[in-house]
């Protein structure tokens, strides 16, 4: 049931889906069988986040010619296929059961903030921030239509293996995205986002008969924006558009776990080995087919499929991270970053071909790395800033059934400085410096601390800042470091009239991530500063 898989994504408890399928509708026998089925599905329950809908009318469509449309090294032995009607039939009863009506928080991808979206909107992190804390946040996904399938004729380029014209195209049109943040301990929603988004999608086969959906270019996936409700931020909501693709990223593994890999039906005491996958009887005028075909052998059920997986090794070897400066939201589409790495495939020999997966999402299609055993992985889903999982696997293009088990690759994304602020605690005889950061842990944060105009100390741990001897100096400055190397900073400086504390450098600006440390030693701070007081007061006398 729907309601049972995707539960923890926030589908409703009531989505469920009746399925029926009997075979034996039509058959035909002339050079071999041709043996029809006939299915049917239903949502017993129209759920309360979809507008009712008719199901579309069933078409007849004309019954595939396997012996026309297989390639000719294909050698295959059965041949399946689903229509496109029946596929869009299954996608409008998987709608109206409110298996696509998806609600993502905390609790179901982990850190989910206020704080993750500042960066491209300023204002978001001015109006939710309470106590110095970050706003949880909500992003509610809402189909008005059901989603619909074109089978088109899954071509690759023979080099890159990026797909040219994909095998199918996802098509969810008219699906709001809703955010919403948590203000005093109720949500309220920022603003709304609609727009037609468009998935391509291949299909993998591993070892004799797992069936795998995996993901196409997703450069090219949103048209139609509008945007609505949006009158509590200070940006331009026309700009609002361009965070459509980091929740579809967010939004991903809830697909992948709907989508799961399923293994092709036995047939009597024979498994069945996929060749090929492709679409079957072209409709004319028109680049779509009315059916996925799939192409097999037919292999005794004891047998093995002959193919050793080879060994997948995989490893970081550059960031490419836009700089904070780029990530505002601006009308134009923001820059995602990329992952360089180095994957090498070991044990097998042939043409290596690597796929990835980020944050338990879709796997992507087989592609080729460079001549320098370079794969580049950009994904939506590093817009937002945090901790991301990579896994890489591989296969040789001679044995495509032959995939590796993953390997798991750590990505960073943090483009934010720690914002930094001074506190005069005059009845104590403190200079409070106070730091946060969205990513880093305060107890993590390293800091180093410069008084009056001597050199800064080395990056070590927080520590106790006394006012008298800052005063004494004449000023003081704090850098603070994150995990991901930002720096954010702040001065105090004596007055000649008043005091009072001064930001210095904006957190995350280019000359605050710029800074390094030019050496000396906090631990003799109070010391130095007692000493350059007492020095003046000697002068005088």
């Amino acid at each position: 049931a729907p309601a049972e898989m995707l539960g923890s994504f926030g589908v409703p408890a009531e989505a469920a889906l009746d399925v029926s399928v009997a075979a034996g509708s039509s058959v035909m026998v002339d050079q071999g069988i041709s043996l029809g089925t006939r299915g049917g599905l239903n949502a017993p329950n129209v759920a309360d986040c979809v507008l009712p809908l008719a199901a579309p009318v069933p078409t007849a469509v004309p019954a595939p010619d396997f012996d026309a449309e297989a390639s000719p090294d294909a050698g295959y032995h059965v041949g399946l296929s689903l229509s496109q009607s029946f596929i869009n039939l299954a996608l409008h009863h998987a709608e109206q059961s409110g298996s696509l009506c998806i609600a993502l928080d905390g609790s179901s991808i982990g850190l989910l903030n206020t704080g993750l979206f500042k960066t491209f909107l300023p204002s978001l992190g001015r109006l939710t921030i309470r106590d110095g804390l970050d706003a949880p946040m909500k992003v509610v996904l809402r189909p008005a239509k059901p989603p619909v399938v074109t089978v088109g004729e899954g071509t690759y380029d023979a080099v890159t293996k990026k797909p040219i014209k994909p095998l199918l195209l996802l098509t969810l049109p008219d699906v709001t995205v809703d955010f919403y943040a948590m203000f005093d301990d109720r949500y309220a929603r920022l603003f709304s986002l609609t727009a037609d988004i468009s998935l391509p999608l291949s299909l993998i086969f591993e070892g004799c008969s797992s069936v795998q959906p995996a993901l196409g270019d997703l450069q090219q996936l949103i048209t139609n924006i509008r945007t609505a409700n949006s009158e509590i931020l200070a940006e331009d909501p026309k700009v609002l558009s361009d965070l459509i693709p980091a929740v579809i990223g967010l939004a991903e593994p809830a697909l992948a776990k709907a989508m799961k890999p399923f293994a092709m039906p036995a047939l009597g005491s024979f498994k069945l080995k996929v060749n090929e996958a492709k679409g079957v009887a072209k409709i004319a005028g028109t680049e779509q087919y009315h059916h996925l075909g799939v192409f097999a052998q037919l292999m005794p059920a004891t047998a093995a499929c002959a193919v050793t997986a080879p060994k997948t090794r995989a490893a970081l070897v550059r960031s490419v991270i836009p700089p904070a400066s780029e990530m505002r939201l601006r009308g134009k589409p923001l820059p995602w970053p990329v992952a360089v790495l180095d994957v090498r495939s070991l044990g097998n020999t042939g043409t290596p071909e690597f796929a990835y997966q980020v944050d338990d999402g879709l796997w992507s299609t087989f592609l080729a790395a460079n001549a320098d055993s370079l794969l580049e992985v950009s994904h939506p889903v590093f817009l937002i800033q945090g901790q991301h999982r990579i896994q890489v696997r591989s296969r040789m293009a001679e044995e495509p059934h032959g995939v590796s088990a993953p390997v798991t690759v750590g990505f960073r994304v943090d483009w934010d400085a720690p914002e930094v602020s001074l506190r005069v605690d005059r009845a104590a005889n403190r200079l409070e410096v106070q730091a946060r950061d969205t990513l880093t842990r305060p107890e993590e944060l390293t800091y180093a601390y410069r008084v009056g105009e001597g050199s800064f100390s080395e990056f070590g741990p927080a520590r106790p800042v006394d006012l008298a001897a800052v005063e004494a100096a004449g000023g003081f400055s704090v850098w603070v470091r994150d995990e991901s190397g930002n720096v954010g900073e702040a001065s105090y400086r004596v007055a000649s009239t008043a005091l009072r504390p001064e930001t210095g450098v904006e957190p995350g600006s280019a000359q605050a991530a710029g800074c390094t440390a030019a050496g000396g030693a906090l631990s003799l701070l109070g010391a130095v500063a007692a000493a350059l007081g007492l020095l003046r007061r000697r002068s005088r006398g």
